[in-house]
């Protein structure tokens, strides 16, 4: 599942780790180029994987895209902060996380 390798890429890249949370710590001129190709190319990643297969009548793929990304980043931003988020100890290959990634992947795109 792309999230769940987007999450480990996060966690196994310092670099890519703090070009993400620089570009949500507030606007950049040299993060805007970035930010626009890394947009770009998981744009182009999510359209290989589906494939043919379009989103269900109504549903907001962008939107929910947005906020499964939004989750990869804050558990790998919280592993190497503190080692967990919200009760979750994150870390030892994050199986627990990788099982809720997929559980919210499944439930959304059957």
């Amino acid at each position: 599942m792309l999230v769940i390798a987007y999450y480990d890429a996060l966690r196994s890249d310092p670099l890519m780790r703090q070009l993400a949370f620089w570009e949500l710590a507030g606007p950049s001129a040299q993060l805007e180029a970035v930010s626009a190709a890394r947009g770009r190319v998981m744009t182009r990643w999510i359209a290989q994987a589906r494939g043919l297969r379009a989103p269900r009548e109504g549903e907001d793929a962008p939107a929910i895209n947005a906020a499964l990304i939004a989750a990869a980043q804050t558990l790998a931003f919280a592993e190497h902060a503190n080692g967990a988020f919200s009760g979750l100890a994150l870390g030892a290959g994050a199986k627990r996380a990788h099982a809720a990634l997929r559980a919210h992947v499944r439930a959304i795109y059957r």
